[in-house]
């Protein structure tokens, strides 16, 4: 029998929105609705969910957070879909151009909704963070292909699996594809959809694989010295600033069974700063979990950030990255990426420049200590080269 096309979505009460862009809070807690609205219905106005992603409904609407308490997804009106797009990173740019108006869809709401799509090719980029992913986001774009970075909702999906509460592949799938229907309208051509979550994105990538088993996926990495110090030196101005810490590793939260175990029996050197423990377990946690699985993936292949920025191999890369996208290489794209290439892919963001700052975070003793204990916690070296790379294989 035909699934039900029609699916409701409920306008809430309007919100306060946070607008801060340099903090990242759960989605959740940008909203304060002017008064709670558990019930889904609650007597408030209702939208069909194709009207409101084409955009015949309500100008322009975007997923922006999970309120898994309640059990549903939510969407914000924006004052334009495009602005939001051209920002490095959705999950800051959405609050930024919110108006106000709130829309909550039932988790299994989306999920019929879903099962009635017929989903684009679908294309993952990973990463273990500061190491080019934002760019490839960008070319990617250029390309044509209806790329989206870090979306707020994927941040939620992840979170919801490191408090052990996992989210199924249908919802991860129905929450991928409203989103590929809402941004397809700036991509009408496209025919392929992508999506760069954060560097914790991995947490999701069995279940991402399970949900679109045909979909290609790109993991980026860099050599552990140069992510964590990029890392920490910003995170360590934050928090001259006033930012709260990070909290340490915990094994627990780790997708690697080898860095599991490894962290509740191999305590960090008293020589690494707080920080370089906690972003150095975060990349061998991201590293060998893609080294574990990335066998079981349908077109896995690896990027390192020196391939990335290669002087003189930007037409290779190029060709290479569309073939894997399964998008013909023309010249007029391949122009199209030359053009994106040339530009800061995080300009205006407070992250712009970061993995190619000057000032070291480490010392020499710190970054000799950090090679010893990754290679503890995760097998490999800081400079490892994982299989598969994408320039041998495409």
């Amino acid at each position: 029998m035909p699934v039900e096309r029609r699916v409701v979505v409920y306008e809430l009460l309007s919100a306060q929105i946070s607008r801060h862009q340099w903090t990242r809070p759960a989605g959740l807690d940008r909203l304060q609705w002017d008064r709670p609205s558990a019930s889904a219905q609650g007597g408030l106005l209702e939208f069909e969910l194709d009207a409101i992603l084409t955009g015949t409904a309500v100008a322009d609407v975007m997923p922006f957070c999970l309120d898994v308490p309640n059990g549903r997804l939510i969407l914000l009106e924006v004052d334009s879909l495009a602005k939001v797009h051209a920002a490095p990173f959705e999950d800051r740019a959405v609050p930024l151009h919110a108006t106000g108006r709130v829309f909550a869809l039932p988790f299994a709401e989306a999920e019929r909704w879903a099962s009635a799509v017929t989903p684009p090719r679908a294309v993952f980029v990973w990463s273990v963070g500061r190491c080019g992913s934002t760019c490839l986001h960008r070319l990617l774009c250029a390309a044509g292909v209806g790329c989206v970075s870090e979306p707020c909702w994927f941040d939620d999906l992840c979170r919801m699996r490191m408090s052990g509460n996992p989210p199924s592949k249908e919802l991860v799938r129905a929450l991928h594809l409203i989103h590929w229907a809402s941004a397809r309208r700036l991509f009408p051509k496209a025919t392929a959809f992508a999506m760069k979550p954060k560097s914790y994105g991995h947490q999701l990538l069995v279940t991402v694989a399970a949900a679109f088993p045909a979909a290609s996926h790109l993991f980026v990495y860099r050599d552990a010295r140069q992510v964590v110090g990029s890392f920490g030196r910003h995170y360590a101005l934050q928090q001259a600033s006033g930012a709260p810490e990070r909290a340490p590793p915990c094994p627990l939260r780790m997708r690697s069974a080898h860095v599991a175990a490894a962290l509740r029996t191999h305590a960090p050197p008293p020589s690494l700063p707080a920080l370089a423990v906690s972003f150095g377990a975060d990349w061998a946690d991201a590293m060998a979990h893609w080294k574990d699985e990335a066998a079981a993936l349908t077109g896995g292949r690896t990027l390192r950030f020196d391939e990335l920025r290669a002087s003189g191999g930007q037409e290779r890369l190029f060709a290479s990255l569309l073939r894997w996208a399964g998008v013909p290489v023309e010249t007029r794209t391949l122009d199209a990426m030359r053009d994106a290439a040339a530009r800061d892919s995080q300009e205006g963001h407070i992250m712009a420049g970061a993995a190619d700052a000057e000032k070291r975070f480490l010392s020499d003793e710190s970054a000799a200590a950090l090679v010893c204990w990754l290679r503890t916690l995760s097998g490999l070296d800081a400079d490892a080269v994982l299989p598969g790379s994408l320039l041998a294989s495409c």
